[in-house]
Order: structure tokens, then C-alpha cells, then sequence
């Protein structure tokens, strides 16, 4: 690889040892030097022949025929692509990668939309033309992929001439270098190289070889390159190379790549302390100071269930694990750590040397191994020497269950060498599945399985899974989906259902487990909607139902029926109790109404839950002939996002094939079909399932006894009150129906003396189903021990009891000398704000925001969301739930985000927050949102105060009392002001205000990562430069003023008679009320074309005048006399000159106005609209406006002229549309967009594929509003208005623009333009436009002789060219005329030097004193206006201060703030602080002294 240094990029090369020569030659001149370099890298393979000349016979005997594989660094050099194909833009793109500067030479009608955008956004050159000799000057590389032969042969001609390498993408054998196939991870980037024979080939090794990699293997690239950097600063001498070599392999070699991705700043630095020390054995230590630890374990007789609880921890704990090659495959299934199968025809020494081998590296890095041996007994006595040599003490794990250890621990043979004997544990604890599974393990070749059971151990043992962010409702749809031919949404709210997943997978015709399209139907909610479910299943399809519990009345009778015939139908229920608030709360009391009809009844507590039990309930279904009712917690969990391993899409293939080879044979009852299913599968899950589950201590006195959504609650309270050393338990009921008493009673403590049933709803009166069923149990005569006291509890309405210290009130309540026979839990806010932090303290952060569910800023928990999963890495766990309170005036969101690394298991509302965002500051008045605050907590408030008083004006008294009492840190930000003032001309304030408030949470909670995250954001949006520097302006000033407000002490004992609530209610989601608003009737009429005629013949009767727009007021009709484009045709933005004659139409206007323009539609888009949607263009409409009077035009006019059919449409018109559509996908796809549920979509529709009317109009084939409707839904064409570019004292009879061509590229590919830039770009000399005048701040100062500064970007030029030619008018007339500076500041002066000539020409008179030129890329280091302005500081200083000059900023927003500090700056140098210098310019503005007018 030292030699890779000197290899050049050089023509031909046809002798391998022709190279090196050639390099050293060359690397004086520095001419494109290969280098091997830590950094992004172009893989190119060089040809070379097969004529090595033989040194020694001892040497290496080449066979030629192969290439030479290097790494080019191409970073800051140029490469030419010649070509315009999609071959061409993925050359393109590789370059880009690398760093390197990409000239594209290729004509327009050549060029594939990819490379036209990178063109657009100013990623590459581009040349409009064909190729040209001088094209390859001073290039690294070139890419040829035209296909004309011609022009091949020229490029290589010129490549080889100028020894440039070049690359033929349609004859590789003339290639120098040919591009190959590779795949990147971070740093590390692996190709495959056939020669340039077969790249398909090669694309498909890469993808075999990707796939085999581990995980981390580009992070750990990644952070050994920035080791070997420190190396190389702490010991640069050139003979230490082989030195720092050997350490780095040191490392590579011995550490996993896990570990070496981990690596931190901190363990370098201590790294180096050991490379200096010369202790090459010290390497680990330096960073692992525990002890490693080792334990044999013995499997016992193979079988899961026979371990006792101390060999499984130990197993499924260890980072390593060394198995005897007879272990059986059983227990290595449960391994999660790292595997190694002993082969087994090692024996004796080399046995004992491949254990050492593997464990002593693993031990010395502070792991923990695990020796497992067969059921033999541990007979190890040589390893055991072995270890003590090497000063490990083996801790010895008895592996047979509890009745059998004193016999099994009898059996260790006896040695000389110290052991410890653990003692067995005899606590049942459910199952972890460790974060990856890495198998290293030599097995037989595995025949494929002949019966169910063996199908589901192949299922288990190739089963895979990978981590998504999902909510349950979405989980459950989704297994639904992919585990049914038909699949039916039964649904009970508009807004909000289950079961939507299942509608997106279909509309995307993904296939399901049996390699076809799901059938999705949805269904009301009512009576004989089961019917149509049993309908299906006894056509002998696989059939399920998503829905919730409204809907399990209504199907009742159906479930009856499909239980009787024992039909395998899965019914997933998203259970809730819905109050007459509309208040959603946790009940199964809906579910348990099934419990009768026969059908199974099967429970999940987490979204994890929820996945793994789908599966389970599909397979069991149709394993035992039996329908399922697989119901979770609708209030809660439907809607809680968190992370889940999902099924791959290979092992749902596996379950599909597992379900339909199930033969009638198979059969068995539902309870064996679930214990076999989830115990075959519990190394799959990573848990095994259990009709019940118990938690606590084995000798517990108080046990809980619960189900579905308070479980989780209960196993933390349990857990945390076990460890305080009470003897309490939980038993968690997962299958309901079957209930087997046996089961049961088996898993209840035979020490219980109480025992509380938990039920989930809040019904007063009679006994709950699940309380007589634990009863009944009991009194059965199965259990053998004295009969326990039975109590029965229930939560209070609401979830805000719904919490783990109620649980912890419902044990000490049963525990006491007369516990309360119906025990409700409350939960006070006082008691739960004490005892929350102990129940959460693992987690990283809690974070509440708070927002208005009607508006946009919900988005930003998703931002933070997604920059956890960042920050945290592969560990990050998070957990999001949104409590929406509908039923008010003003319908709040709050959203409970919490952000760990650790696994999250907090079912219930945040009271511990670190952070609380208040996004809306209507919340205030209803919400105390600082009660849910922990002390120091930081809370931020998005509104318009400044100081002490405003917010003490507006904030209520108990909140204000808490705040103090907490000491609370207060920031305020008026998000929506600085999104006004950067949005001025262009550009959504929603989404300035999200990025501000994503911005503001980052900087308050101390994630730097996070701001940059967002830059980049934004950088990397694909809109247009000006938009994205505008945004990350705002985002660095919102930044800049958030304010610390200070919390008075006095607020401390503020009181209020009215309490606020401390929480959202959870209703369901609701729209806010839309307000009435008044609008003008239209009248239309279509008629036959002939009638439409009779008016222009009869023009005096019927008064006719010809008007372009008579409905706008003020407006002229001018005639185009020029219309010329002032940049070159081949430069990328097509800026254009324009002049109007006004002679005769009585428009006047003033310097610094500006001319509304009422543009047109596309004609040729209008026509084929109108094609589309089946309209006659040539009928003539009657056009009636209050106010205006008729108007004739034709159809094809008024879509033309007047409609704005390709404008945006707003949420009226999706909702008239949606109104109008008959099919039922379509209505509920429009009203889904409108809703707060369909932010995002309608964010995507608006700003990504920028739907307008028609666009909309087609997709939506099942409306056909008519042309009356139309014209009266959709908005007309509204004027867009520039600064004009004129003075009229100059140009008495005309008026001239300044305008650029807008357009785009939407995320369909598909070109957009500006529909007034579009308009105005193709009018030919002699069009008639309609225009308009709007007064401006730009104004000259009352003194011809003030000075006046102008900074112009862009178009932006042009009120100044007005400014320019009226002081020149002046300077004509005899009047004395001030100084005049002008700053104009473009990308290219050969290009976009707007105006130029004019300006020389005045500066050069003397008109113009000073004319600062700044073009941002015609060097290497960027220059924009505010540095010109800095120059001139002590000149403003003197004109602004002295002489009263006026400054005037034109263009884009984006320098806004650098040209704000630019003018602080030079007052400072008169003695102004900055303070007083930004106050002054506060009083510039009030003054019109300093005008701004950006877009």
C-alpha cells in the first residue's frame, strides 16, 4: 500500500513495472498524483497486462488477466463527463462523492433530468454544446459516455495527448480505468472488480459481500483512521511507520468491530499513553479495566425448559460463548451473544488450546464467556488447570432445573484448580433478547422439516428481525397485512381508526406473506359487519379484522358463528373506553363481552407485545381451527410510537409458508397450539409466551392480578417494591379465552395470601368478568394450599391515574390490616410528581410539548425524535405518545417524548419532564404545564414577551406559584414573528416556525449536533439557494434573541381559586371549529358557442368593452415593446430585461414601486387539462362578478386568463373536492389530508410534489366538479409584483422589469416554473398585459443631496437602476446630487453582471462615486456585499451619521443578518457599542434611513 502513494494517473498503461517511473517523474510537478488518503475515494480499476519481469525465481508467478485495484483521491481536482445520459449522472454522482469538482459537457436535449437538477442547484458545470479539445485542460479524470464513435475516438485523442486517464462507458477495452461496483459504509468502501466484463456480476458479489458483513464495520474504519492520525501527530518520525503499524493491527486484530467503533477521544488518548509506554499487552487494560468473567455451564438434557434460571441468564448474557460440538442446537438458539461451536473431532490438548484461544482474548478485554458443555456433566477438569494458569477462576452454573441440581452439582469432577459453585436462582423472569445476534457456529446441513413442529424450530432458527419506530396500531395492521388474503377495517371515527397502515400497504400493492396483493376492505361499524368477515372465512380464506371496541358488539353474533365452524379468523382490537366527553381511557370491558362466544382471547401490554403476539395469534388460529381476538390498550398504546423489532420480509415469507403447509392432521386445541407456538418461538422473540406470566418473588404474600394495558404499569411497581425487599408478585393473564384453571393456579405463589384482581375499566357495581374468574379458580378444588382473600380494584376514569405509584397505593392498600374490598386508584399530582423520578430514572431525558392539534408545530417532536436516533446511535430507545384534548375551544396536542439508552418501559404519562415546550401559548390559560416539570427543568414559552411583567400579565397564578417553586428556567421565543419577517415575499411561515422551535429545544437542551443537523437539513432540501440561506438565517437569528426570562421569588406564593388541569385529556381528536367566512357569489353560465357570439354582434346594445381584467380596480393595459435576456443563453438562470409602452393608458408611477403583473396560464398546459378532464375549451361562459359586471369568454380563456387552476390548492378546496368524489378511498384520502392527521401528507403534496388545482382535479378520477363549480372554487390568478427597474422622469411613455425565470424540479422529477415568470419570459414583443401599481418602503430620501447606499443581489438591482437613472435625471435638470454607493453582488461577472455596462458607464461619469462589485465565484474564496460593505466601514460611518444617508438592501433574505452586523460594525468604530449601534438602526427604520426589501 506505500507504493499506492506514488501511482499517477497516466495514459495507457501496458507494462505493469511502467508505472513507477512514470510517478516519481511526475509527482515534482505535482500533476494529479494518486494518493491514498483517509477520505471519501472514487474506486477506479486500472488495466494491466500480464509482462512483470521476473526478479527471482523465488518470487510470485503472475497470471495476468486481472486489474490493479486502487483508491483515487479526487477531492478538490476536476473531472469531465462527457455525455448527458443517466450513465453520465451516475459517473457524476461517484465524483461528487469523492469531493471532486464535475464539468458535464453535453447538448440540453442530451441531458437527463438527474443531471439538469445538480445543474440547477449548482453542483456541476455544465456546457450546452458538444465536446471541444480544450474541454480536458486541467482535468483529473474523464468519463466518456456518448455513444457517438466519432466522438469517442476524438475524447480519447485529446485524453491521451494531455495524458489524462479516460474511461469509455461503451468500450471498456479501450478504458484506461473502469468503474466498478461498490458498496459504502461511512469509511469503508468495498468494490468488486471483473475487469470491466461483467459489472452485473460484480454488483452481485458486492451485494453477497455487504450482506456478510457485521454491523459498525464502517464506524470502526471510521475511528481507527482517526487513531491512526493521533499516531501519526504523537510519533510523525518516518521510521516509526512499521512501529505504528504493528500497534494498529494490534488492535484491528484482537478487538471486535463493535468495540472499535465505540472508540472515543478519551480511549485514544490513552491509547497513546500505551503506545508510548512500548506495553503492547496493556492495550486493553487501558480502556476495559473490569475483570473479564467466566462460568461453565452445563446445557443439562438439551432443553430449554430444564435450565434453571442462573444457566439461562448466564447464556443469554454473555458477550461469548464456547459450546461443546455435542451442545444441543435448543440451547444455542438462546445465545445473543457471539457463538463458537467446538468441532467434534477436537479432543484432549487441542481442545483445551482452541478454548484458551478464544476465551483468554475475549476475558482480557473484560467480557464475559461462557464455557457450555453438553448434558454429560461438566468433566473439565484440564480447562479448569488451564484457566488457573492464567490466572481465571471459573464460576461453575449448574444447568439442570431446581429438582435436579444438588444431584447434578454432585456430578463435577473434581480439581485441583479453585472454582466457585453458583448457587441456581429460583426467580422466573421473562426473557431479554441482547441488541444483535452474531452466529459463528459450525452446524450440519439442516434438512427441511416434514411437520408443523419441525417447520416452526426451522422458523425459529432462521427467524430475523430489525428495528423500526412504529405505534401499535401500526405493528398490529401491519402483521394483519401480510398474514391474510383478506383483511377488513372496521371502522368507528372518521379521524382516527385502526387498521390505517393496512390502507397505506395496499395503495402501495405490497405483497404479503403468501406473495400476493392483501384484499382491504373497510367496513362501518355496526350490526352484520362480522357477517361479512364470517363470509370470507367460510370461503376458506385467510381473513382478519382490524378494529376497536366499538366495534365488538356488532360482531358478536358473527363471532359465534365463525367459532362454531371453527373458522381460523384473527379479530385485532384496539381496546378502549370512550366517556360522553369523548374522554378515550384504558377497558377491556367491550372485549370481555366476546369472552362466551368461543373464540380465543388473547392479550398484548407493548407495542413489542403487540407485534410478537399477532404473529402468534395467526399462526395459532390456524393451527387449532380456532378464531382469535387479539386485543390491546386503545387509549395508549395504538398511538404509541416506540421502538419494535419488526419481522423481516424473508421470515414473514417463512410464517406464510409455516401457515398454509399446516395440515388438518396437525391440528390440536388452541391452548397446545399457543404453548407450543410461543415456546418453539421464544428464541426467536427473545421471550417466551405463556398463557400467564408471573413477576416478583416466588414466596410472595400480595399479588396483583391483571391484564392488557395495566400490566406494564403493575410489573413496575412490582419490580421496583421486590427490590425493597416486599413480597409482592404480579400475574399477568395473556390468554384469557381458553381459561385453563391448571395454568393458572400453576403459576400463582403457593405462599399468596392476598390478591387484588386488577380490571381495566371503571365500571361500579358487580363483579368484573376477570374478578369471578380468579375466584372460581381458586374455589375449583385444584388448589391445594390455604384459599387466599380475593380483593377487586379498578383505575379511576382518565389516565391520569394511570400510573405505576398507583399500582405501588394498590399493594400498600392490600397489604394493610383492612385492605378495601373495591379499591379504586387516584393518583394525586403531588404524590406522582415525588415518586416519578424513581420509577423513570434510566431514562436520558423526558421532554413535553405542547401544541395547538390544529397546527403544524406537532412536526417538531418528530424532528427530535429523529435526531435521538443520531445522537444515541444503534442503542437509542425512544418513546412518543401524543394526548390529544379535542374537546375544547381550542384543541391542544401534548406530546410525551422519551429519549434513552436504555430499553423504555413506561406505559404512562410523562410528570418528571426535563424539558416542556409550549408551542402555543393558548395552552397557558388552560394547562398548569409545570406541574409535570421536574426542579430546574427548563420551560419554553413560544410568545411575544420581553419581559417580567408581560409574562407575569399572561401566565396563571398556579402556574406562575409552580414555576417558582421548582425553579423553573423560563425562555421565550416569538417563533411566528421572525418567521413574518423572513417570509415577507416568499415562503410558508409553518415552516419557519417548526424550524425555529426544533432549533430553540436543541440549543436549550445543549445539542450542538442538533442545530448543525438542521443547517444541513435545510442545506440539503433540494428548493432553491435563496430559500435555503433565508431559512438558516432565521433559524441563527430565532437563535440569537431566545431570552431568559427571570422567575420572581415572589411568584412563589401566588394562589388561584381556579385550579388548572395538569394534563390533555386524551379524547378523541377532533378539528378545530373552522371559522365562517364571507365570500363574493360567482355566477357562470355555459352556453352553445353560437350564443355566446350574439353579444359581440350586438356589442352597442350589450355595452360590451374589451378588458383584459376588468375586475381588478387600478388596473392598465400596456403594450410589450422589448423583451431581451441579459444572461448568456448557456448560463443556468435566465435573467431578462422588459419594456412597456404606457402611452395613452394613464399609469404613472414613483421611484421604488412596483408594477403588478396579472399573468396567464400555460395555454398548451390549460389545453391539455381541459383534454383530461373532458371539457369543451371552445364553449363560451357567461361570467358574472358582484360589483365587475358580465363577462364573455370561452372556457379555454377563463382556465387561462382568470382561474388559477395551477395554483396551490388549500384545504377548502381538498375538502369541496373530497365532497364531490364518489369512490370511498379517494373521500377519505382528501379528508384524511385536511386533517390534523394528514399534516405530513398535505406538507408533502404542497412541498414536494407542489399539487396544484389540476393535478389534483385528474388523481381525483370520482370528481367531476362542473365548470360553474370550478370557477367559483378555485381563487383567481393574483398579481405578482416586481420592483420596477425605471424612472418615469427619464421614461415619461414606458416602464421596465427586471425578472428571473423561476423554476423547479418537484420530488416527481417533474420541471415547475413560476407561473408569472413563465408567463412573462414568453410574451412576444406587442402582447397586451394587464399590470397594476403597489406602493413601496423604497423611496428616495427627501434630499437630492443625502447620500444614498444601495446593496443589490440579483434582481434585486433593479429599483436601484431606478434610483441611478432619477438622480441622473436630477444631476441634468442643474440640480445638485449626493454621493451614490452601489453594492451589487451575483455568482459570475461574465454572466450575471446585470446591467453592467450602464454602470460602468455611470460610475465612470461620476454619478456612480462608488461601485463595489462582489461575485461570489469567480474566486476561489467566496466574497458576497457584506464583505464590501465591512471595507467601506469608515465611508458608511461618514455618509449614514454625518450626512444623513439613506442605506437600501434589495434581494434575497439570506444576508439579512451578515449585513446588519456589517453596519453595527462600522458605527463601533465612532464609539457605538453594539447595543446602541442596533438601536440605532431601529431608528434608521422609523426613519426610512434603512430600507429593507427581501424575499
Amino acid at each position: 500500500m506505500r507504493n499506492q502513494q506514488h501511482v499517477t494517473n497516466c495514459a495507457t498503461i501496458t507494462q505493469f513495472h511502467f508505472i513507477f517511473p512514470k510517478i516519481k517523474s511526475r509527482q515534482k510537478t505535482n500533476q494529479n498524483p494518486f494518493t491514498y488518503r483517509n477520505r471519501k475515494s472514487l474506486w477506479c480499476s486500472l488495466h494491466s497486462q500480464r509482462s512483470l519481469t521476473m526478479l527471482a525465481d523465488s518470487l510470485p508467478v503472475p497470471t495476468g488477466g486481472a486489474s490493479m485495484i486502487v483508491s483515487w483521491s479526487v477531492a478538490g481536482k476536476n473531472v469531465l463527463v462527457v455525455g448527458g445520459s443517466t450513465a453520465a449522472a451516475l459517473r457524476t454522482f461517484f465524483s461528487l462523492e469523492a469531493d471532486a469538482y464535475v464539468t458535464v459537457v453535453a447538448p440540453a436535449e442530451h441531458l437527463c433530468s438527474e443531471l439538469k437538477t445538480r445543474a440547477d442547484k449548482g453542483q456541476i458545470s455544465w456546457y450546452d454544446r458538444e465536446f471541444q479539445p480544450v474541454d480536458v485542460e486541467g482535468k483529473a479524470l474523464v468519463f466518456v459516455t456518448a455513444e457517438d464513435h466519432s466522438l469517442v475516438r476524438k475524447v480519447i485523442v485529446t485524453a491521451r495527448q494531455r495524458k489524462v486517464p479516460v474511461n469509455i462507458s461503451v468500450s471498456p477495452e479501450l478504458s484506461d480505468f473502469w468503474m466498478m461496483s461498490t458498496h459504502r459504509d461511512a469509511a469503508l468502501q468495498i468494490s468488486v472488480s471483473t475487469s470491466g466484463n461483467g459489472p452485473r456480476l460484480a454488483s452481485k458479489v458486492r451485494h453477497r459481500i455487504a450482506a456478510a458483513l457485521p454491523p459498525n464495520a464502517g464506524f470502526a474504519v471510521q475511528r481507527i483512521s482517526a487513531l491512526r492520525q493521533a499516531l501519526r501527530n504523537a510519533d510523525p518520525a518516518p521510521e516509526s511507520s512499521g512501529r505504528r503499524m504493528a500497534f494498529i493491527n494490534t488492535i484491528t486484530d484482537s478487538w471486535s468491530l463493535d468495540r472499535l467503533a465505540e472508540l472515543n477521544e478519551t480511549d485514544i488518548k490513552k491509547l497513546i499513553e500505551v503506545y508510548h509506554s512500548g506495553k503492547v499487552d496493556d492495550v486493553f487494560a487501558a480502556l476495559d479495566a473490569r475483570a473479564g468473567v467466566l462460568r461453565f455451564v452445563s446445557a443439562g438434557p438439551g432443553e430449554i425448559d430444564a435450565l434453571t434460571v442462573g444457566a439461562h441468564r448466564a447464556i443469554t448474557e454473555a458477550d461469548l460463548v464456547i459450546a461443546s460440538a455435542d451442545v444441543s442446537k435448543d440451547i444455542t438458539s438462546i445465545v445473543s451473544g457471539e457463538l463458537r461451536a467446538l468441532q467434534k473431532d477436537v479432543k484432549g490438548d487441542h481442545l483445551v488450546q482452541a478454548v484458551l484461544s478464544a476465551a483468554l482474548p475475549a476475558l482480557k478485554r473484560g467480557l464475559a464467556v461462557v464455557r457450555l458443555f453438553s448434558e454429560s456433566a461438566i468433566s473439565a477438569d484440564p480447562e479448569v488447570k488451564a484457566f488457573a494458569q492464567n490466572k481465571h477462576r471459573p464460576i461453575i452454573v449448574p444447568g439442570l432445573s431446581i429438582n435436579s441440581v444438588k444431584k447434578e452439582t454432585q456430578t463435577v469432577a473434581p480439581s485441583s484448580a479453585p472454582v466457585s459453585l453458583a448457587a441456581p436462582a429460583v426467580e422466573v423472569q421473562p426473557l431479554e433478547k441482547k441488541k444483535e445476534i452474531i452466529l459463528e457456529v459450525v452446524h450440519d446441513t439442516v434438512p427441511t422439516p416434514t411437520t408443523t413442529k419441525g417447520r416452526l424450530e426451522r422458523l425459529a432458527y432462521t427467524y430475523q428481525s430489525q428495528p423500526r419506530l412504529l405505534d401499535g396500531s401500526a405493528v398490529v395492521s401491519s402483521i394483519a397485512y401480510y398474514l391474510s388474503r383478506f383483511s377488513y377495517i372496521l371502522k368507528a371515527h372518521p379521524k382516527e381508526y385502526a387498521g390505517q397502515r393496512m390502507e397505506m400497504l395496499a395503495s402501495k400493492h405490497i405483497k404479503n406473506a403468501f406473495n400476493s396483493e392483501t384484499q382491504v376492505l373497510i367496513l362501518d361499524s355496526r350490526t352484520g359487519a362480522g357477517s361479512v368477515v364470517h363470509g370470507t372465512l367460510s370461503a376458506g380464506a385467510l381473513a382478519s379484522s382490524v378494529g376497536t371496541s366499538e366495534s365488538v358488539a356488532a360482531m358478536i353474533p358473527a363471532l359465534h358463528q365463525v367459532a362454531a365452524a371453527r373458522l381460523p379468523g384473527v379479530f385485532h382490537i384496539a381496546s378502549h373506553a370512550l366517556s360522553e366527553n369523548l374522554v378515550v381511557s384504558p377497558s377491556n370491558a367491550d372485549v370481555l363481552s366476546a369472552a362466551h362466544t368461543g373464540t380465543a382471547l388473547l392479550s398484548s401490554a407493548t407495542v413489542q407485545e403487540a407485534h410478537d403476539l399477532s404473529i402468534l395469534a395467526h399462526v395459532s388460529a390456524v393451527l387449532s381451527s380456532l378464531p382469535v381476538l387479539h386485543f390491546f390498550d386503545g387509549s395508549r398504546l395504538s398511538r404509541e410510537v416506540g421502538n419494535v423489532r419488526v419481522a423481516s420480509k424473508e421470515s414473514i415469507s417463512s410464517i406464510g409458508s409455516l401457515i398454509s403447509s399446516i395440515a388438518p392432521g396437525d391440528k390440536k386445541s388452541f391452548l397446545e397450539a399457543f404453548e407450543e407456538v410461543g415456546h418453539i418461538l421464544s428464541s426467536a422473540f427473545g421471550k417466551r409466551y405463556a398463557p400467564f406470566e408471573y413477576v416478583g418473588r416466588r414466596d410472595a404474600e400480595h399479588v396483583v392480578v391483571a391484564m392488557g394495558a395495566s400490566t406494564g404499569l403493575a410489573e413496575i411497581a412490582v419490580k421496583k417494591l421486590t427490590a425493597e425487599g416486599q413480597r409482592v408478585g404480579l400475574l399477568k393473564i395473556r390468554l384469557y379465552r381458553p381459561w385453563s384453571v391448571q395454568h393458572f393456579l400453576g403459576a400463582v405463589p403457593p405462599t399468596v395470601k392476598r390478591i387484588s384482581v386488577l380490571e381495566d375499566n371503571a365500571t361500579r357495581g358487580s363483579h368484573g368478568p376477570l374478578f369471578l374468574d380468579v375466584t372460581g379458580a381458586f374455589y375449583s378444588g385444584v388448589w391445594p394450599w390455604q384459599i387466599p382473600f380475593i380483593t377487586k380494584s379498578r383505575f379511576a376514569p382518565g389516565i391520569g391515574s394511570f400510573h405505576p405509584v398507583g399500582i405501588e397505593a394498590l399493594l400498600q392498600n392490600l397489604q394493610s390490616s383492612y385492605p378495601s374490598f373495591d379499591f379504586i386508584i387516584k393518583v394525586d399530582d403531588r404524590y406522582l410528581f415525588a415518586n416519578d423520578d424513581a420509577v423513570f430514572s434510566k431514562s436520558k431525558a423526558q421532554y413535553i410539548l405542547w401544541d395547538a392539534a390544529h397546527e403544524d408545530t406537532t412536526a417538531v417532536a418528530d424532528t427530535i425524535v429523529a435526531q435521538a436516533n443520531v445522537d444515541i446511535g444503534e442503542d437509542a430507545q425512544v418513546q412518543k405518545f401524543v394526548a390529544q384534548d379535542g374537546v375544547r375551544v381550542l384543541p391542544i396536542a401534548a406530546t410525551h417524548l422519551r429519549v434513552s439508552n436504555v430499553r423504555i418501559t413506561a406505559p404512562h404519562l410523562i410528570r418528571f419532564a426535563d424539558y416542556v415546550g409550549v408551542h402555543h401559548v393558548g395552552v397557558l390559560a388552560d394547562v398548569n404545564v409545570a406541574v409535570a416539570m421536574k426542579k430546574g427543568a427548563i420551560l419554553l414559552v413560544n410568545a411575544p414577551w420581553k419581559t417580567t411583567a408581560e409574562v407575569e400579565k399572561e401566565i396563571p397564578p398556579s402556574t406562575r406559584a409552580e414555576l417558582a417553586r421548582k425553579h423553573i428556567k423560563l425562555y421565550v421565543i416569538d417563533a411566528h414573528a421572525v418567521a413574518r419577517d423572513y417570509t415577507v415575499f416568499m415562503g410558508k411561515p409553518s415552516e419557519y416556525v417548526n424550524l425555529i422551535l426544533e432549533g430553540v429545544f436543541f440549543k436549550l437542551t445543549d445539542n450542538h449536533n442538533g442545530v448543525l443537523a438542521l443547517e444541513q437539513k435545510v442545506a440539503n432540501s433540494g428548493v432553491n439557494f435563496n430559500v435555503i440561506r433565508t431559512k438558516i438565517s432565521a433559524l441563527r437569528r430565532a437563535l440569537s434573541i431566545v431570552q431568559a426570562i427571570k422567575i420572581p421569588h415572589h411568584w412563589m406564593y401566588e394562589s388561584s381559586i381556579h385550579e388548572l388541569a395538569s394534563t390533555a385529556a386524551n379524547t378523541l381528536p377532533l378539528d378545530k371549529v373552522a371559522e365562517p367566512t364571507d365570500s363574493e357569489d360567482v355566477v357562470t353560465k355555459v352556453m352553445k358557442n353560437y350564443n355566446g357570439a350574439i353579444p359581440y354582434v350586438f356589442k352597442e346594445a350589450f355595452g360590451l368593452i374589451k378588458e383584459l381584467r376588468p375586475d381588478v380596480e387600478d388596473s392598465y393595459q400596456v403594450t410589450l415593446t422589448e423583451n431581451v435576456r441579459l444572461t448568456p443563453d448557456a448560463y443556468d438562470r435566465n435573467v431578462f430585461h422588459m419594456e412597456m409602452d404606457t402611452t395613452g393608458t394613464g399609469l404613472r408611477y414613483e421611484i421604488g414601486e412596483a408594477l403588478g403583473v396579472h399573468g396567464h396560464n400555460d395555454p398548451v398546459e390549460v389545453a391539455r387539462f381541459l383534454k383530461a378532464y373532458g371539457i369543451d375549451g371552445d364553449e363560451v361562459v357567461y361570467y358574472e362578478r358582484p360589483g365587475v359586471g358580465t363577462e364573455i369568454r370561452t372556457v379555454s380563456q377563463v382556465f387561462t386568463q382568470i382561474v388559477d387552476l395551477f395554483g396551490q390548492p388549500g384545504k377548502k378546496f381538498y375538502q369541496f373536492l373530497a365532497a364531490q368524489a364518489t369512490d370511498l378511498k379517494e373521500r377519505e384520502y382528501l379528508n384524511t389530508v385536511v386533517s390534523a392527521d394528514g399534516t405530513d401528507e398535505l406538507r408533502r403534496l404542497q412541498e414536494e410534489e407542489f399539487v396544484n388545482h389540476g393535478d389534483l382535479l385528474l388523481r381525483t378520477k370520482s370528481a367531476r366538479p362542473s365548470v360553474h363549480e370550478l370557477i367559483q372554487q378555485i381563487p383567481a390568478i393574483k398579481p405578482r409584483h416586481y420592483s420596477i427597474a425605471s424612472s418615469m422622469n427619464m421614461h415619461p411613455n414606458s416602464v421596465h422589469l427586471l425578472v428571473v425565470l423561476v423554476d423547479w424540479k418537484t420530488s416527481t422529477g417533474e420541471t415547475r416554473m413560476g407561473q408569472c415568470t413563465r408567463y412573462l419570459s414568453t410574451l412576444k414583443v406587442g402582447s397586451k398585459l394587464a399590470v397594476s401599481i403597489k406602493p413601496s418602503v423604497m423611496k428616495l430620501p427627501p434630499s437630492p443631496t443625502q447620500p444614498i447606499i444601495m446593496a443589490g443581489l440579483g434582481t434585486g438591482m433593479a429599483p436601484f437602476r431606478a434610483f441611478i437613472e432619477e438622480r441622473a435625471y436630477q444631476r441634468a435638470q442643474g440640480i445638485e446630487v449626493g454621493p451614490i454607493i452601489l453594492y451589487f453582488g451575483s455568482r459570475h461577472r461574465a454572466m450575471e453582471y446585470l446591467y453592467g455596462e450602464e454602470l460602468d458607464a455611470y460610475a465612470a461619469d461620476g454619478l456612480l462615486t462608488h461601485l463595489r462589485l462582489a461575485f461570489s465565484r469567480d474566486q476561489k474564496e467566496k466574497v458576497y456585499i457584506q464583505h464590501k460593505i465591512e471595507e467601506d466601514a469608515n465611508l458608511l460611518a461618514e455618509y449614514i451619521l454625518d450626512r444623513e444617508g439613506a442605506f437600501y438592501l434589495c434581494g434575497p433574505t439570506w444576508p439579512v443578518p451578515d449585513v446588519r452586523d456589517a453596519l453595527v460594525k462600522a458605527f463601533k468604530g465612532r464609539g457605538i457599542s453594539e447595543a446602541l449601534g442596533l438601536e440605532m438602526l431601529e431608528t434608521l427604520k422609523e426613519e426610512e434611513r434603512y430600507v429593507l426589501e427581501v424575499y
